[in-house]
């Protein structure tokens, strides 16, 4: 869950009415806007392993006010996909040659270390 603390009295230009979350990759901007009364709102569906951008800002009747841009990678997990074109090969009797490629990059979901 992503947690903020209101602006201080003097910096908040008028009564918070809203906050804006923007939580942003490469290709995908998801927005949201909460209460005034919330310091914390819980991101869903977000991609393991993947670099996200956020930023909130507090909003009075008359608009939107700064934010600051925040960096954060997503945990990694097991791939989603298995390993690509599996073949082998048997170049003599008791000798057996397995070849793959990794997972589409899309499904890897972190950094493959290995295969069992």
């Amino acid at each position: 869950a992503l947690q903020w603390n209101p602006p201080t009295p003097d910096k908040q230009n008028g009564v918070i009415v809203s906050y804006t979350i923007n939580v942003m990759t490469d290709d995908q901007v998801q927005r949201m806007v909460v209460q005034s009364n919330a310091t914390q709102q819980t991101i869903s569906n977000l991609i393991p392993y993947t670099t996200y951008t956020y930023s909130i800002s507090a909003s009075t009747r008359i608009g939107q006010g700064p934010s600051l841009p925040y960096v954060v990678t997503t945990s990694e997990t097991t791939p989603t996909r298995p390993p690509l074109n599996i073949s082998h090969t048997t170049p003599n009797p008791g000798t057996l040659i397995l070849t793959w490629s990794p997972p589409d990059p899309s499904y890897r979901n972190g950094v493959v270390r290995g295969y069992l």
